[in-house]
């Protein structure tokens, strides 16, 4: 989805409203299907500009009661999408998560058709992350997940 430049060389403003038009169709979409979460990514911009920059997105969306919405309910556990660093090379996908008082043991994550499914449970959270691969092709097998100190290190082998 390349945006249209002003003089400056910057994205028109339009493209923007563009963006957050389509989260709050996402949002109204989830309302009226019931749904609690929606992914989406995309590409921002692709190498055949005349920088050579290429740029993707990737966001969630989760709706969910909080106390405001039903002050008798008490949430358990809170869902966090873990802050998360993805590293693209040619042969392989780096992803640094950080999920604090997580361990391997109580840790998942699963391919889901061209994404990466991550979730990590622990006493006071759960953390839910879906990396989206593109086109990169692999296996469950080519997965290897380490961690030290809730710091996830993932990392994901071409095929």
């Amino acid at each position: 989805m390349a945006g249209k430049t002003d003089d400056s060389g910057m994205s028109g403003l339009g493209d923007i409203l563009k963006g957050f038009g389509k989260l709050l169709n996402n949002v109204i979409e989830m309302a009226e299907t019931g749904a609690s979460k929606k992914s989406s990514s995309g590409e921002l911009f692709n190498s055949d500009n005349e920088h050579g920059l290429k740029g993707t997105y990737d966001f969630s969306v989760r709706m969910g009661l909080n106390d405001k919405d039903a002050p008798g309910v008490k949430r358990k556990v809170d869902i966090i999408v873990p802050q998360t660093d993805v590293f693209r090379e040619q042969d392989r996908i780096i992803a640094i998560l950080d999920m604090p008082d997580i361990s391997l043991k109580n840790f998942s994550c699963r391919l889901l058709g061209n994404s990466l499914h991550i979730e990590g449970t622990g006493e006071k959270a759960v953390y839910d992350k879906t990396i989206d691969l593109g086109d990169f092709e692999t296996t469950e097998d080519n997965i290897s997940v380490s961690e030290n100190n809730g710091i996830f290190k993932i990392v994901i082998i071409r095929k």
